[in-house]
């Protein structure tokens, strides 16, 4: 059981599917959860939650396990 798994995760690294990096999803997680201490709450709740909702409908998908270091310009060109 233990090489099935030391194998599956050296075949993840050499697909370069693992990241041991933050990801998009984390970061984004974590600007969801401080969004409103950071604008000091100038924006109306409602537009707080379309950030939300645009992160997760449209950028998470697509972003969301990359690391950040592998966000390019190239890759937001591939996105639009």
């Amino acid at each position: 059981m233990a090489e099935d798994w030391y194998l599956g995760f050296r075949g993840k690294d050499r697909a370069g599917l693992l990241v041991s990096e933050k990801t998009f999803r984390q970061a984004a997680d974590q600007l969801l959860k401080e969004y409103q201490i950071i604008t000091e709450g100038q924006p109306s709740e409602r537009r707080t939650e379309g950030h939300g909702i645009r992160l997760r409908v449209h950028l998470l998908p697509f972003f969301g396990n990359l690391g950040l270091s592998e966000i390019t310009p190239g890759k937001v060109q591939e996105y639009r």
